[in-house]
């Protein structure tokens, strides 16, 4: 897996091209699985509609793989102003304003990183993440993310976190 990056004093998360990679080889595997159950259960058609929809697993994929590799914007910088989520926030979200960050894992879903704020209209949230902030705020956290997909582990997350900010309660559920 690819490591996040140290930048001057700060740590930077971007999209990982290993996982992007291993989401084409379970793809692939589905293809198979999909044109084989297919095919015991429909002979010929069966195994066309199967495999055409293992295909379509395959494509969204392959997708994933091309845009990782490609895309190598930073999804999330920690240093010691705050975290910087350029896809979710204007501007850095301040340790000051960070209640408490916490790690979850929903039931069959990727490890998300979820971060409760005292005020969310000064964390500059955009678009549908400042529409859903007040909702999310009461279960989870104003700034829900996805960090299994970010190079690294989601401990060094937590690391990082604790290093520019040893104050910033950490929960992991």
């Amino acid at each position: 897996m690819g490591e996040a990056r140290c930048v001057g004093d700060a740590k930077e998360f971007r999209m990982s091209i290993e996982e992007a990679a291993l989401g084409v080889k379970i793809a692939a595997g589905l293809t198979a699985i999909f044109a084989v159950i297919g095919f015991f259960m429909g002979q010929a058609s069966g195994a066309m509609v199967g495999g055409g929809l293992g295909l379509f697993i395959l494509t969204f994929a392959a997708i994933q793989r091309v845009r990782a590799g490609a895309d190598r914007a930073v999804y999330l910088r920690i240093d010691r102003f705050g975290l910087t989520t350029p896809h979710i926030a204007d501007h850095t979200i301040a340790w000051s304003n960070i209640e408490h960050v916490k790690f979850w894992t929903p039931r069959r879903k990727p490890m998300h990183m979820c971060v409760r704020l005292f005020d969310n209209g000064a964390a500059g949230l955009k678009g549908l993440h400042a529409l859903a902030a007040p909702l999310s705020s009461v279960f989870h956290g104003a700034v829900i993310m996805e960090v299994d997909m970010l190079e690294g582990e989601p401990s060094d997350i937590a690391l990082a976190i604790q290093a520019f900010s040893p104050g910033t309660t950490i929960l992991h559920r």
